[in-house]
């Protein structure tokens, strides 16, 4: 196994590198050739990228990309994200398998010092099945004085018959609403 690794800042606000990693195994040869970039958008706000394309003699040549934003802000904090590879995508240090779409959304506002907006959303895709899942929640949270603290929330939950992942085989499909009210 031979490799080689690079990232370079090319001003205040943009970095980008790559990778190129090679397998000899007479068995079964491999390769990864992957690509990144970071751009700082604003203070606390930034946009990753990466992009991947793996062979292996076994499974074939396959590719992934993702692209991510992140605000890390006094009031507000959120994170949305959208991964993708196909069926031939074969790297089991990134995180994501072969043939899957992950979407997701996490917010959370911080409207006044005592009351607060929580936001989540996500997308979870099997592409070789068809299985998917969506999900979303919206929570208000309210502190009233010291020592008492409210919530009001809602969620959504649905699953095709073909499960987005294995671990929801036998459990779908799923189509779910809920509303809670803690104090």
């Amino acid at each position: 196994v031979a490799g080689v690794e690079g990232q370079v800042r090319l001003t205040d606000n943009v970095e980008v590198g790559g990778s190129y990693v090679r397998d000899e195994n007479p068995q079964d040869k491999a390769e990864l050739i992957s690509a990144n970039a970071a751009f700082k958008l604003a203070d606390k706000t930034f946009i990753m990228t990466e992009w991947a394309q793996t062979y292996r003699m076994s499974v074939g040549r396959g590719s992934g990309e993702r692209i991510e934003f992140k605000h890390d802000g006094e009031k507000l904090q959120a994170r949305a994200y959208i991964e993708k590879t196909d069926s031939g995508f074969d790297n089991p240090a990134a995180g994501i398998t072969q043939g899957r779409i992950e979407a997701g959304l996490k917010s959370n506002y911080r409207r006044t010092q005592n009351t607060a907006v929580r936001i989540e959303a996500l997308h979870s895709e099997d592409t070789i099945n068809n299985g998917k899942r969506d999900g979303a929640l919206i929570d208000v949270e309210h502190s009233f004085g010291k020592y008492i603290r409210g919530e009001l929330g809602l969620r959504y939950a649905n699953e095709t018959v073909a499960p987005s992942q294995t671990g929801s085989a036998g459990a779908t499909p799923i189509n779910y609403y809920s509303g809670r009210i803690k104090l």
